[in-house]
């Protein structure tokens, strides 16, 4: 019984620790600070989990060097198809051109 009632307990505050993070992450918050290490952002033009116009704000406090790559399709299509060689395609030139350099 004892071993029960604390093995909810911990989950139950697991789950409510969790579920703060995800409210509180905000990514683009400190965007500002990555420079002056190479970004690449890569966004959707329908992206309605991520929102493209904040994602494309995001982009404009950033710090260069960056770039920006715009996908067609949405959050997740993007990861099948064409869509996705062109994806990875720009994220190995990408790192090869500022990692190797």
């Amino acid at each position: 019984m004892q071993q029960t009632f604390l093995m909810s307990r911990c989950i139950a505050y697991n789950v409510h620790h969790s579920f703060e993070s995800i409210i509180e992450y905000f990514p683009s918050a400190r965007i500002h600070q990555i420079g002056p290490t190479p970004l690449l952002m890569q966004v959707p033009e329908k992206d309605v989990v991520g929102v493209t116009t904040a994602m494309l704000e995001a982009y404009s406090r950033a710090r260069e060097p960056k770039e920006l790559q715009m996908l067609p399709g949405g959050h997740f299509s993007i990861f099948e198809g064409k869509d996705f060689e062109t994806l990875l395609a720009k994220e190995v030139e990408f790192l090869e051109r500022t990692l190797l350099r």
